[in-house]
Formats: structure tokens, C-alpha cells, sequence
């Protein structure tokens, strides 16, 4: 491997660990870490914010987690560029599972993975609007019933507020928490403040239901607890 460019290096672990989980095969996934590793997965892998540390954990959370997950088509993001510096190889890539795609940071030693970032970046069937998909601006021509912008923008907000309000309360309230301490913190700060809120979200039986609901393509039932 020490032949290949920094790029080359990334995609060939990147290969091979999409191989090695494809073919449920955690014990041969895990000869790509180093020991002292890290796997850091937002909602991705756990649909939790999550991170393990060291090639037990990663074991523990890819037997729990993998058969649902069912990830596949990890690529370098070539565009984002890759780094080799100080020994550490760092590059972006983008990859599946069953329900989302993903996007990643992974660091590499001696070629092989010393830390790991995971996250979802839309649900399948939920994407994005993008390009001719996207609302448009603005509109010409006349309509008899015709709404105006104040009016249409209100009913946009009553729409969100309803959305917003089929969510777990749970995970409502500890927004709201989660916005209002992030608007008096530093970034950093934030991101510890954030874990806190949503700690006791993670551990309750909505944080199960929801994912459940999902897979199952029913509605959810909210406990509050």
C-alpha cells in the first residue's frame, strides 16, 4: 500500500471495509483498525450520537448494529480533497445503508483506520428538494384566489409547526433546550452542551420507537418516556 497515492490509500480501505461488512464479517472489518481506534456515528449507523472507542467496541457496535444498517457504496470524495500529513492520512467519503446515505471522515495510520466519523445525511425517500425539485420564487401572472407572499409564508409556518409537532416530544423539547444554550455557548461548548440535553433522549423508549416506526412504515407511538 505504500506505493499507492494518499487518495489511493483511502479508497482501498474504504473497499475493503465496505467488502468486509457487506459480507457480515466484523472479525475481518475489524484487522482494518488500528487498536487504539476510534468510531465516532451520528444516527448513520446506531441512530444515536455515538462513539466507541477501541476495536471491542467497534465489534460490540457493528454485531448490534450491522444487520440493520446494511451499509454499502463507500467512496472517497475526491473533490474534498485528501491529506497526508504527519503520518496521517485524512479524506472525506460518501456511502449507504438501508435507509440513508452517508457522509465520513476517516484518518488512516501505517494504512489503516485510526478514526472513523459516520453520519446520515438524508433518509432515502425523504431527500432534499434540489434543482427543478426546489420551490419556486418568485411567481408571475395573476390568480383569482392567488395568496399573497405574508400569507403563503404563514401557512408554510403553520405546515413546519404541524410536522414539528408529530416528532417525539422528547426530542421537541430537548431542541428547543438544545438551541437556546447553543445561542450562549462557544461551538465546542455546544457540542458537550447538546450531548447532555439529548442523553436521556437517546435512552428512552421514543429513541427506540421512532427507528422501529421507520423500518416497520407506520406511525409512531409517542410515550413520552
Amino acid at each position: 500500500m505504500l506505493h499507492m497515492t494518499a487518495e489511493g490509500r483511502v479508497s482501498h480501505v474504504l473497499t475493503s471495509l465496505g467488502e468486509t461488512l457487506a459480507a457480515g464479517d466484523v472479525e475481518r472489518a475489524l484487522t482494518l483498525f488500528v487498536d487504539d481506534c476510534y468510531w465516532r456515528d451520528l444516527i448513520a449507523f446506531t441512530w444515536n450520537i455515538k462513539t466507541v472507542e477501541g476495536k471491542d467496541a467497534v465489534r460490540a457496535m457493528l454485531e448490534a448494529q450491522l444487520p440493520l444498517a446494511k451499509p454499502s457504496a463507500w467512496t472517497v470524495d475526491s473533490a474534498a480533497g485528501v491529506s497526508d500529513e504527519g503520518g496521517v492520512t485524512t479524506g472525506w467519503f460518501h456511502f449507504e445503508t438501508d435507509v440513508a446515505r452517508g457522509y465520513g471522515l476517516v484518518r488512516l495510520k501505517d494504512g489503516k483506520i485510526w478514526t472513523l466519523l459516520t453520519t446520515a445525511a438524508e433518509l432515502k425517500g425523504h431527500e432534499e428538494p434540489l434543482g427543478f425539485h426546489r420551490p419556486l420564487g418568485a411567481k408571475h401572472g395573476a390568480g383569482k384566489h392567488r395568496q399573497s407572499w405574508k400569507e403563503e409564508r404563514e401557512e408554510e409556518a403553520r405546515a413546519l409547526a404541524m410536522r414539528i409537532a408529530q416528532n417525539a416530544p422528547l426530542s421537541v423539547r430537548a431542541g428547543k433546550r438544545m438551541v437556546y444554550a447553543a445561542a450562549e455557548r462557544l461551538r465546542s461548548e455546544s457540542f458537550d452542551e447538546a450531548e447532555r440535553i439529548f442523553e436521556p433522549v437517546y435512552k428512552s423508549e421514543d429513541a427506540q420507537e421512532g427507528p422501529r416506526a421507520f423500518l416497520e412504515k407506520r406511525a409512531p407511538v409517542w410515550r413520552k418516556r
